[in-house]
């Protein structure tokens, strides 16, 4: 069962992965209406989230699958979609916009965040800094945005699966 289910989500995850790569292109290109269809692209991988794993269930699984099931078949399209999506969000931040993040980090909302974590963590400068160097390079970033989207998958898994699962029909016999 879980070869059928890695195989399957493999190759919907890269599709996955495609709506991923767009959601974050879309939000970091600075286009007012690009960055609000990105919420449409979230919404649309939601759905597609959705549809592949009810195909899943009744093609490849003959019409049934296990809550268990669907939660990690759901997981592995996000694992796998996310792998995709974060090797661009790598090659954004290494080679098409390599300021990207150092923007990030000096936006106004990040400095006030920035300073409140400083002020409840009583954290020094230079521990900010240090830490702010360490997470805020382009390798760190694609592996915390691969995480996040797992993770965000799971959040999904937990309340999809719980509709898509499907239980085989019990046989009664009559006697």
């Amino acid at each position: 069962m879980l070869s059928k289910i890695s195989a399957s989500a493999m190759k919907y995850g890269l599709i996955l992965g495609v709506y991923f790569a767009l959601n974050f292109l879309f939000s970091v290109s600075g286009n007012t209406f690009l960055a609000l269809f990105s919420n449409v692209i979230l919404v649309l991988s939601i759905l597609f989230v959705y549809r592949y794993t009810v195909k899943f269930r009744e093609t490849e699984n003959d019409g049934v699958i296990s809550y268990r099931n669907a939660f990690f078949y759901i997981l592995m399209l996000h694992f796998f979609g996310s792998i995709l999506s974060g090797a661009v969000v790598l090659i954004y931040n290494k080679f098409i916009n390599p300021g990207f993040l150092t923007a990030m980090i000096n936006d106004p909302s990040m400095q006030k965040s920035i300073e409140i974590l400083k002020t409840v963590m009583k954290f020094s400068d230079s521990q900010v800094q240090q830490s702010l160097d360490m997470i805020m390079n382009p390798v760190s970033y694609t592996l915390q945005y691969i995480w996040g989207n797992t993770v965000v998958g799971a959040f999904i898994g937990l309340v999809l699966a719980f509709v898509i699962k499907k239980s085989p029909k019990s046989q009664h016999t009559e006697q």
